[in-house]
């Protein structure tokens, strides 16, 4: 379905109601609106346009009488086509470089002051995962008949591990038909990784899909046994901004961070990203616990340790401007540190 286009006047009007309730974490009302905006317009004329923009699911009315509050749709129309990053002050810049000469070779000492810093720049929580090596990549598959209807799916992977587990089949399958569909994964699926395996679903039949997913499963599986939790800085920066006052919320988010084994279905699908930065925001979140947030997260490389991520967790009222540049920033320099440190 073609996303229909704001006019000029709609898309400022967004801009201002994201602008204000990221910084008051308050409803924006058409008064406050036609009163900072410089729209040249009434207050009437506002109102009608945040109706539009209700329709069109941007923003949303949190109370009877209460002014306007962005969508998780809204955010996203602004992150894609309104926002205007703020570039990293040069000053902030030489002093993250300065606190990371400090530590220069202590490459352990890296990722905790990653996160610090970062969680600093953001005024959010920051995470960063440990490097890893490259996530695992599908080498040879083979098929051996245990009866009719179920085979031994055994996938060895570039990284040379040997995993099994056993197929069932819809139908009927015999040997000669089980290695003649191995033969055709082999060609379709060698050199993929687990998130690459799920596009090529599609295109086969029902046993070979059943097959494919056998070998997603394992690939997963063993990917998700080596992360460890990443490092989290910044608690504070989140549990003192207003949405988490409430008990409720509060009692949330500790959850959250404390629920061990979480971020093993969010990681990989960051490291297998070919995005700089990801901007994930609310109920985009694969991770159900995870829906009531926004996240930005991006890859880095540093040197032969390994591929690791490094992002902001927040409230989807989170500062977007700054915080993409920080995370990108970030993300970068922890990319020429490692490259430094192998030279």
């Amino acid at each position: 379905m073609r996303e229909r286009a704001l006019t000029q006047r709609q898309a400022k009007i967004l801009q201002i109601i994201i602008a204000e309730y990221i910084e008051t974490a308050t409803p924006v009302a058409s008064d406050s609106i036609a009163r900072k905006g410089n729209l040249g317009v009434s207050p009437a004329t506002v109102r009608n346009e945040m109706a539009a923009l209700e329709t069109l699911g941007f923003i949303e009315q949190p109370h009877t009488s209460a002014g306007r509050i962005p969508t998780d749709q809204g955010y996203r129309r602004y992150v894609e086509r309104l926002m205007e990053e703020d570039r990293l002050p040069l000053t902030e810049q030489l002093l993250v470089r300065h606190q990371f000469h400090q530590v220069e070779r202590e490459l352990e000492k890296w990722i905790p002051l990653a996160a610090a810093i970062l969680s600093h720049l953001a005024q959010n929580l920051a995470l960063v995962s440990l490097p890893r090596a490259r996530a695992s990549q599908v080498r040879h598959l083979q098929l051996l008949s245990l009866n009719e209807f179920l085979a031994l799916l055994i996938l060895i992977s570039q990284e040379t591990w040997i995993r099994q587990c056993t197929i069932s089949f819809d139908q009927a399958m015999s040997q000669e038909e089980l290695e003649a569909m191995a033969r055709k994964l082999n060609h379709d699926l060698a050199g993929l990784t687990a998130p690459q395996v799920s596009p090529r679903l599609e295109g086969l039949s029902l046993p070979e899909r059943q097959v494919a997913q056998g070998v997603e499963r394992l690939l997963r599986s063993e990917d998700e046994r080596t992360y460890e939790e990443p490092y989290f800085r910044g608690q504070r920066y989140l549990l003192g901004q207003p949405e988490f006052l409430q008990g409720e919320r509060l009692s949330e988010i500790m959850l959250l961070l404390g629920e061990g084994g979480l971020w093993q279905s969010l990681l990989p699908q960051a490291l297998a990203s070919s995005q700089e930065v990801q901007v994930i925001i609310g109920h985009e979140n694969p991770v159900e616990p995870l829906r009531g947030y926004s996240l930005i997260l991006s890859p880095y490389q540093l040197g032969a340790s390994g591929r690791g991520a490094i992002g902001v967790l927040g409230p989807t009222r989170m500062p977007y401007r700054r915080t993409v540049p920080a995370v990108r920033y970030m993300a970068s320099l922890m990319r020429e540190l490692g490259h430094a440190l192998e030279n």
